[in-house]
């Protein structure tokens, strides 16, 4: 898990992509991800913590997410299950979110799956209509 400042102030899109990548390679080799879990693991298999008060540290390690973007490269080839050919590829993430991007690469192929809490947009769709043309 990390936290990432997005640099609504740039108007440039290649520059916005450049200062979230760098901002992601520092996550990428942080520590803060394996001492979060250790703290955590340590709190639910040996404090001897009440139960109530686990589940707020794990809320509180984990449940500040507002938005999530993954980024998950599939197979350049076709792929076959079960002897038949996988025609198209996607993914969500099932989680307590406001804003969820999902992006996945097959077959040379990018898609987005993007899942919306009605509060944040009741509108998703909206998002949907921007993918194309950011790439364009």
């Amino acid at each position: 898990q990390g936290q990432l400042r997005f640099p609504i102030h740039k108007e440039d899109p290649l520059k916005v992509f450049e200062d979230v990548k760098a901002q992601i390679d520092m996550i990428k080799v942080s520590p803060e991800p394996i001492i979060r879990h250790k703290i955590l693991n340590f709190a639910v298999l040996q404090s001897g913590l009440p139960k109530p008060t686990i589940a707020d540290l794990a809320l509180d390690a984990f449940g500040k997410v507002t938005a999530m973007l993954s980024n998950v490269p599939g197979p350049l080839e076709t792929v076959h299950i079960l002897g038949q050919p996988l025609e198209d590829l996607t993914f969500y993430c099932v989680a307590p979110l406001g804003l969820y991007f999902g992006i996945v690469q097959y077959k040379g192929n990018f898609k987005v799956g993007i899942c919306c809490d009605a509060a944040c947009e009741p509108e998703p769709m909206k998002l949907a209509e921007c993918w194309g043309p950011a790439f364009e």
